[in-house]
């Protein structure tokens, strides 16, 4: 079985040719399924995109959504579009709406691209210059403390989704995966052209602390099991070990630039 890892696309900032470019890459790894851990395009380019990567593979891509996939839409729309196109069945799966997919017999899949909330770094001297509420439309723009609200919110029903999707997932797999978008845990977020001493300032808008809050937690009652996160956003590689028995890879896929994050082989 190999599983190839896909996160932070950015298809929409690529010429044509350099999107066939990277279709045909795609068509000779030999994949047998893909894990699009979001921001593919943009809200009215991620189902086409989408389409293009999985007739290329010709195998089951199972998606989630970034925040770029939100721009130029609502959250609850993007997330209805969402849930249209893994009903199609054309081999395209949301994971939120697919509820736990086996990978292997002892491996299952599960995920949802959460979005940042502000829990993690120092959301109320943070200058870093958040542009998502401007593209997104139910995201409020002018008011800070609204805007904290609603990303806290939005944490929280990612959270939410995921301890309901593991708990399912842990009565028939002895190993999970996660596939997310933005990091759960501070040790997960990196990004190689800022310096450790910024990242109270940027971390805000770069984790989940919700997400991972609950992922620890249903890590630490079940040591029995292997659990393993698969996030991106950051634009930097990053490996963490956050408990004995969770770890979270972290993709480093830059615009204008798309790759495959990694082939995994599985027995």
């Amino acid at each position: 079985m190999r599983v190839a890892w896909l996160t932070d696309l950015h298809l929409d900032g690529l010429e044509e040719s350099e999107v066939d470019a990277f279709c045909e890459k795609l068509a000779s790894c030999g994949g047998d399924c893909a894990l699009v851990g979001g921001d593919v395009g943009e809200s009215d380019t991620l189902e086409g995109y989408l389409d293009r990567i999985q007739k290329a593979l010709g195998a089951p891509v199972y998606f989630v959504l970034g925040n770029h996939d939100h721009f130029g839409t609502s959250v609850k729309r993007a997330r209805a579009r969402a849930r249209e196109i893994g009903e199609r069945g054309e081999n395209l799966h949301w994971l939120p709406a697919a509820h736990g997919v086996a990978l292997t017999a002892s491996i299952g899949l599960v995920g949802h691209g959460a979005f940042m909330d502000g829990r993690i770094g120092n959301w109320e001297d943070s200058t870093y210059p958040f542009k998502d509420p401007s593209r997104i439309e139910d995201l409020p723009e002018e008011d800070r403390e609204a805007l904290r609200l609603r990303l806290s919110e939005l944490g929280e029903e990612a959270a939410e989704e995921i301890r309901c999707q593991l708990e399912s997932a842990l009565v028939r797999y002895s190993e999970i995966w996660i596939l997310m978008h933005v990091p759960p845990f501070r040790e997960a977020c990196w990004h190689d052209d800022l310096e450790p001493e910024q990242a109270d300032q940027w971390l805000p808008f770069f984790t989940c602390g919700a997400a991972g809050e609950v992922i620890r937690k249903v890590a630490r009652r079940h040591p029995d099991h292997a659990f393993r996160v698969l996030c991106g956003h950051t634009h930097g590689r990053r490996e963490a070990q956050i408990e004995p028995n969770l770890e979270v890879l972290t993709g480093a896929s830059e615009p204008g630039n798309p790759e495959i994050e990694r082939i995994f082989e599985l027995e």
